[in-house]
């Protein structure tokens, strides 16, 4: 699946950022409508304000248990960049270990999941209605697996139907 599209954003606080990249992936990819929520600038340093984590519970998102091995396209990382306990950052996992993201002064890009990143994940999250998607979508998501997954799964389906 080519996202490229989602790509080369400049951030422009309270418009272009984390939340807003991620919202328009589940818009257009996975057909969810999740809300605009406020982002007030110098939010993730301020206590007790846990924006991302209640908007999550909000929109329906599911906390997975399970490390990044088991992570499957589309489903949402939910990080501590600013080492503060709390959610702070969103990247939405596209296959082949990497994701799509926007961190602060950087335009939007996906990359590959560094050692640092995996450490700062604190959740990762399923969306809703993600297994009646997956259903009608099924030869998309094999596109998002490494080729020896992709053949092996064919194997598999061939197996099953003779």
């Amino acid at each position: 699946m080519d996202l490229s599209y989602l790509e080369g954003r400049p951030y422009d606080p309270g418009r272009q950022h984390c939340l807003t990249l991620v919202a328009e992936f589940y818009r257009e990819v996975m057909g969810l409508n999740p809300r605009n929520y406020a982002n007030p600038e110098g939010w993730p340093l301020q206590p007790d304000f846990d924006l991302i984590a209640e908007g999550l519970e909000a929109e329906g998102f599911e906390l997975i248990n399970g490390g990044l091995n088991s992570c499957r396209f589309g489903y949402l990382l939910a990080l501590d960049i600013y080492h503060v306990g709390r959610i702070n950052h969103l990247a939405v996992y596209v296959g082949q270990n990497k994701v799509l993201h926007q961190s602060r002064n950087r335009v939007s890009v996906i990359e590959e999941i560094s050692p640092v990143m995996r450490r700062l994940v604190r959740g990762m999250y399923r969306p809703p209605n993600y297994e009646q998607w997956c259903e009608s979508r099924s030869s998309l998501l094999l596109e998002t697996l490494p080729l020896y997954q992709q053949q092996r799964l064919v194997k598999a389906q061939e197996i099953s139907n003779d």
